[in-house]
C-alpha cells in the first residue's frame, strides 16, 4: 500500500526546497548560498522530525504490545487460579459426599426384607 504524499519525507523535502526556491526567485532571499543553507538546515530539521516521530511510533507499538501481553498473562494466571479454586471445591464436595454416604453393602442390607421370620433377610444364603 502506498503512503499518501504528505506522509512521505520526500514530499516534505520537496516542499521545503520549493518554498525557499520561491523566496529566492521573489527576491526575499538575495544570496544563493543563503538559500542553499536554509534548504539544507530546514531539510535536516524535517528529517529529524520524521526520525523522531518514527521512533515514537515504534516505542508506542512496543508499549502497546507489552501491555497486551501483560494483560493476557494476567488473564491466564487468573484463569489458572479460578481453575484451582474450582478443582479444590469439587474435591471438597467429593470428600463430603464420601463421608456422608454409607458403604454400599450396609445400605443394601437395610433394604432387604425378612420374609420367613428366620432373622435373615430374603436373598441371604446359608453357609
Amino acid at each position: 500500500m502506498m503512503k499518501r504524499n504528505y506522509q512521505t519525507s520526500e514530499f516534505w523535502f520537496t516542499v521545503v526546497s520549493f518554498v525557499f526556491s520561491g523566496l529566492f526567485i521573489l527576491g526575499i532571499i538575495k544570496d544563493f548560498d543563503q538559500k542553499e543553507e536554509l534548504i539544507s538546515d530546514i531539510s535536516h530539521g524535517v528529517e529529524s522530525v520524521f526520525l523522531l516521530s518514527g521512533q515514537f511510533v515504534v516505542l508506542y507499538r512496543y508499549m502497546k504490545s507489552r501491555n497486551e501481553e501483560k494483560k493476557a498473562y494476567a488473564d491466564l494466571e487468573l484463569a489458572k487460579e479460578v481453575s484451582r479454586q474450582v478443582e479444590l471445591e469439587l474435591a471438597k464436595r467429593e470428600l463430603e459426599e464420601k463421608k456422608t454416604k454409607k458403604p454400599k453393602e450396609e445400605a443394601d442390607d437395610e433394604h432387604r426384607i425378612d420374609l420367613d421370620g428366620s432373622g435373615k433377610a430374603d436373598g441371604d444364603s446359608e453357609d
